[in-house]
């Protein structure tokens, strides 16, 4: 009947919007773990950084003091290979 073909179209229009809720939250949910990734890649990047520049420096410390004061220079290659 007419009234059977409506409530057909309506229940097809429900299960239309359904499916695009759901793709939009799967969407959504990738989004944010891929959103994740990026920022903990990003503190990786970051945190590694910050430790070669500070090897570096400990490096350029002991190689200032080899001459100087071995035994100092020798305390901070230690701290490099620690």
């Amino acid at each position: 009947t007419e009234e059977d073909e409506e409530l057909l179209g309506i229940l097809a229009q429900h299960a239309a919007i359904a499916l695009t809720n759901a793709r939009l939250y799967e969407r959504s949910r990738e989004l944010t773990i891929a959103e994740e990734r990026s920022r903990l890649a990003h503190e990786l990047h970051d945190a590694v950084s910050q430790k070669l520049f500070s090897l570096r420096l400990t490096a350029q410390a002991a190689t200032a003091l080899v001459d100087r004061d071995p035994a100092r220079a020798k305390e901070e290659l230690h701290q490099v290979a620690a």
